[in-house]
């Protein structure tokens, strides 16, 4: 039986013990999208309004975007916001049976 200890988000399993640690998500600015990809940082509004990148976070009115996913997205050479999710989808699927995505040609 799995119970919760709400004060240190830990997860208990009789004998087993799991704590639940976060990995630290790096935020991107357009500025730091643009510069990464070596185009203007319109190009980059351009590209997102196009959903040709993958989909920003929004923190209010601003919007950013996960570093992790932008180099994801070039590995995957550039597909459109609907393909990435796609892969990103099977990619946590086939990560699970200890199967990894292969770099889109």
């Amino acid at each position: 039986m799995l119970m919760r200890n709400k004060e240190n988000d830990e997860v208990r399993n009789d004998a087993l013990t799991i704590q639940h640690i976060a990995e630290p998500v790096i935020l991107l600015t357009v500025e730091q999208v643009a510069k990464r990809l070596d185009i203007g940082v319109r190009t980059v509004w351009r590209l997102d309004k196009d959903n040709k990148l993958p989909a920003p976070v929004r923190l209010g009115h601003r919007k950013r975007w996960k570093a992790d996913e932008i180099e994801l997205w070039l590995h995957w050479n550039c597909p459109d916001r609907k393909d990435f999710e796609q892969c990103k989808t099977k990619e946590r699927v086939n990560n699970g049976k200890g199967k990894t995505h292969e770099k889109r040609t």
